[in-house]
């Protein structure tokens, strides 16, 4: 089985499962040094822009549920 690299790279659902993972992993490796990274700030940001975007997509019609 042969994986076709040039179609996976292009596609949308690949890289959104691909950025956490790689984010986790990377977490997972400043702990084994010791390093902890606090990205709780970040974290709630980002989640609020998140929803306020489908917030917005909910009003505009595009997100039914």
């Amino acid at each position: 089985m042969k994986i076709n690299w040039s179609v996976r790279l292009k596609n949308k659902t690949f890289w959104l499962t691909a950025i956490p993972a790689l984010l986790l992993l990377g977490s997972q490796i400043l702990t084994l040094f010791g390093i902890t990274w606090d990205y709780t700030p970040i974290a709630q940001q980002l989640s609020g822009i998140v929803g306020t975007v489908f917030g917005l997509l909910a009003l505009v019609g595009v997100v039914n549920d």
